[in-house]
C-alpha cells in the first residue's frame, strides 16, 4: 500500500485473476493471472494504471473501476477472440484467442 497523503491511502497491490465469468459460464485460470497496478499522480487528474498478461494495459480513475474494466476486457477477449469465429480474425487475433484458450479452462473441465 502506498500513501499519497495521510488522509488517503492508495492500494497499488497487484490484481490477481483466478477466474472470469463470460455469458454465465465460469472459466478458471490454469495459473493465476497477475496484473501490476500503479498510481500516476503526475497527471492533473491522477489515475490507476494496470499492466499484465496478454499485453493488457488499462487505466481508470479508481481501483474499483480498474477492476471492472479488467473484467470487461477479459470477457471481450474471450468472447471475441477465444471462442469467436476464427475465420474472421487476423492471425494476430487468432494467436491471442489461442493464448486465452491455453490460459483458461471451463469450470466443468477444471474439476
Amino acid at each position: 500500500m502506498v500513501t499519497t497523503d495521510p488522509e488517503s491511502p492508495v492500494d497499488v497491490s497487484p490484481i490477481v485473476v483466478n477466474e472470469i465469468v463470460v455469458d454465465g459460464q465460469r472459466l478458471v485460470a490454469k495459473e493465476p493471472l497477475r496484473f501490476d497496478v500503479s498510481y500516476d499522480t503526475q497527471d492533473p487528474e491522477p489515475f490507476f494504471l494496470l499492466e499484465g498478461p496478454l499485453d493488457i494495459i488499462l487505466f481508470a480513475e479508481t481501483r474499483e473501476l480498474l477492476i471492472d474494466v479488467l473484467e470487461d476486457d477479459l470477457e471481450i477477449l474471450w468472447r471475441d477472440f477465444a471462442v469467436g469465429d476464427q475465420t474472421r480474425l487476423h492471425s494476430s487475433a487468432q494467436r491471442l484467442g489461442a493464448e486465452m484458450r491455453r490460459m483458461f479452462l471451463k469450470a466443468s473441465d477444471a474439476a
